[in-house]
């Protein structure tokens, strides 16, 4: 367990001479709190089968409310000894899957969050037809990709934004395969569709090359678990039961792939570092002194006993710089730049 633990504290180190959102910043902190989530359940279910070990094996036959019945649950969940292995995996299994799904619900409400941040900066500039991402119209399971078009329109409104187009097509399609995966198991698909099929066999190579560069330019090590090229199913052939099985028939049956928790260690740092790409791209596309004043305007509303105090000038700039820096990273001399020009 404390493997992955640290592996993840070590994938997550972000560069932070960069400016960030402070949406992004609430983002990382929920992705930490779920792996810290995910790991104490793992160690649970480890940690009662080896302190439980020699019990399984002497009495595999024992149900939980006789051998545990100082255990009120053991009632509920009354089963054979034998089957803890079974049950163990596939509750490992569903564990990983409702990780995945809740952690795509969450760089969703990141990027929703975003844009109204965007939104209210540049709410009296030229756009293009802006698209709501809260509307009801269209897929809401591409609600993604609609507020990416939407961050897109925003900040570049001189340019046909039109599916996306001014975000790197590698953080589309990036998006576009968590997403497509995620209603892969929210609607427990039987066989994979043929839009995610056509996604991996067309940007599956180009998805793994994309990312290992990224990787190999923070100096951290390429990701091993993710495979954006191989099928998250795949066929296996059986023999039919009865007749026909004597016969020699077979019939083909589609295996879902099991996520394990080196690949769900390995989603949560491609998430994080998916949303750091294009925070990145969205505040760069910003001029610093707009965002640095929107933030203070904030604050300023925030602390009003304070700022309309003139006896606190300097304590209210001191408390701004400090909450910008920790909020945006936005550096004490870019703060201490603008405020000077404006105060002086």
């Amino acid at each position: 367990m404390s493997f992955y633990i640290i592996k993840l504290h070590i994938l997550f180190e972000v560069d932070e001479k960069e400016m960030r959102s402070k949406e992004i910043l609430k983002l990382r902190k929920k992705i930490s709190q779920i792996n810290r989530d995910l790991q104490l359940t793992l160690f649970v279910q480890d940690f009662f089968i080896m302190k439980n070990e020699v019990l399984i094996k002497s009495q595999p036959d024992c149900l939980t409310e006789d051998c545990f019945s100082s255990i009120a649950r053991s009632k509920k969940y009354n089963v054979k000894l034998n089957d803890f292995d079974t049950d163990f995996s596939k509750s490992r299994e569903f564990t990983f899957e409702s990780t995945f799904v809740f952690t795509y619900s969450i760089f969703e409400d990141y990027l929703l969050s975003l844009f109204k941040f965007i939104k209210k900066i540049r709410t009296g500039s030229q756009t293009n037809s802006i698209v709501n991402p809260n509307s009801q119209e269209g897929n809401p399971e591409k609600k993604c990709n609609t507020i990416l078009l939407s961050l897109s329109n925003y900040l570049f409104p001189e340019r046909d934004c039109e599916d996306q187009r001014c975000f790197d097509q590698n953080i589309i399609d990036t998006n576009d395969y968590i997403r497509k995966r995620r209603n892969h198991i929210v609607h427990d698909r039987k066989k994979q569709t043929k839009s995610l099929a056509e996604l991996i066999s067309s940007k599956g190579v180009l998805l793994n090359q994309y990312w290992s560069e990224i990787r190999r330019n923070k100096k951290k090590k390429r990701f091993s678990n993710i495979n954006f090229a191989k099928p998250i199913m795949h066929k296996v052939v059986q023999k039919k039961n009865g007749r026909e099985a004597n016969k020699g028939k077979k019939e083909a049956k589609m295996i879902k792939e099991k996520m394990d928790e080196a690949e769900m260690v390995e989603i949560l740092v491609l998430i994080r570092e998916l949303s750091s790409i294009i925070d990145k791209n969205v505040l760069e596309a910003l001029d610093k002194d707009t965002i640095i004043a929107h933030v203070l305007e904030k604050y300023k509303t925030k602390k009003k006993y304070i700022f309309e105090d003139p006896n606190q000038e300097k304590r209210f700039k001191n408390k701004f710089i400090k909450y910008a820096e920790e909020q945006y990273n936005i550096k004490s001399h870019e703060i201490m730049e603008y405020m000077k020009f404006q105060y002086d």
